[in-house]
């Protein structure tokens, strides 16, 4: 039987051509109409991306970058350890989500504990392998942070740092979550506070230690900190094991403010199984980045961050950082939201 060649692809890969064929129009209309360029009617074009979609047309981004000298890549870095949960999901799934419409590709940049990420974010900057990056866990002096911006290089990171001139970011209110948690739990009665996080150095635990010291001084509560046991592997675990300690040197605080939803958890069952009773014995106020403590008995009270939303706002500050737009114009601290259980 004789074969019909394919008109307008590349291999099994639809071209402009393949839509101009579809469409009737000429492959100049289509590339221009597709780039944004040229003046055509809003159903002329609405009808080129139409076409483009059906038959999965994606530009050849070989011929595109030597025309324009951008990849149409942004790069996220995100933390591969065993300790990390849900967090890095949702921020990745909130760029995604953002990117999706645009000319730009999400690529995903594993570190792994030990890594020279100077050495890998220099690569990926020299190298022009990504049009921006996105990455979080920021130090106030971040060496990573300063790198790029003396290579001149388009940035936004989850996490503020002390740097000027200062970067793009989201950032969570710590400082505001950490002092209003303190707050509550000084209203419930509680006196010895304690905040446990598995990081240091971070410029996020200076915020929340900066709002842990305010609310002490405004309500007279002692805030200490439930350190994870030392040698013990991932968080979690580690800290389950740091509150079984202190449970049998009876060392507990009366109200724990905790820095995420999977060491509340691990807290949660090291308390059951010490006859420790949550709401009676000791209360809880942690930060929420997912919907596991809506699972967790018995309830703690929480303090919730938009992951996805976050993903999206640092999505839509690189690309605005690549088009030029001043860093100042490209910073957002966001809000936490309480949810503080009826007595």
């Amino acid at each position: 039987m004789a074969q019909h060649k394919r008109t307008g692809t590349v291999g099994n890969r639809p071209t402009l051509k393949s839509i101009a064929e579809r469409t009737g129009l000429a492959i100049t209309t289509v590339s221009k109409a597709l780039r944004g360029d040229g003046n055509f009617s809003a159903e002329t074009v609405q009808r080129i991306r139409q076409v483009a979609n059906e038959i999965g047309y994606r530009p050849d981004r070989s011929g595109v970058g030597l025309r324009t000298g951008k990849t149409y890549t942004i790069t996220v870095a995100f933390d591969h350890s065993e300790d990390i949960s849900d967090f890095e999901r949702q921020i990745v799934s909130g760029v995604a989500s953002e990117l999706s419409g645009t000319r730009y590709e999400l690529s995903l940049t594993p570190v792994f504990k030990g890594m020279n990420e100077v050495r890998l974010f220099r690569g990926i900057a020299a190298m022009r392998r990504a049009d921006g990056i996105i990455f979080t866990n920021t130090s106030p002096q971040d060496v990573r942070a300063r790198l790029l911006m003396e290579m001149g290089f388009p940035f936004v990171t989850h996490g503020r740092t002390a740097l000027q001139p200062q970067h793009p970011y989201y950032d969570f209110d710590n400082e505001s979550f950490a002092y209003f948690a303190a707050r509550r739990l000084a209203a419930k009665g509680r006196q010895r506070l304690a905040y446990t996080s598995g990081s240091t150095g971070l410029t996020y635990l200076e915020h929340t230690l900066a709002g842990l010291e305010r609310a002490a001084s405004e309500t007279g509560v002692e805030i200490g900190q439930v350190f994870p046991s030392s040698g013990v592997s991932p968080y979690a675990a580690a800290l389950h094991q740091a509150i079984c300690d202190a449970a049998r040197a009876d060392r507990l605080p009366d109200g724990i403010i905790s820095s995420s939803d999977v060491g509340t958890l691990a807290m949660v069952d090291a308390l059951h199984g010490a006859g420790v009773e949550i709401g009676r014995d000791i209360d809880i106020v942690s930060r929420k980045t997912s919907s596991i403590l809506d699972f967790c008995h018995p309830r703690v009270e929480t303090v919730s961050e938009d992951l996805m939303e976050a993903g999206r706002v640092l999505a839509r500050f690189l690309l605005r950082s690549i088009d030029g737009e001043p860093a100042e114009d490209l910073q957002i601290v966001g809000a936490p939201v309480f949810s503080w259980r009826q007595e």
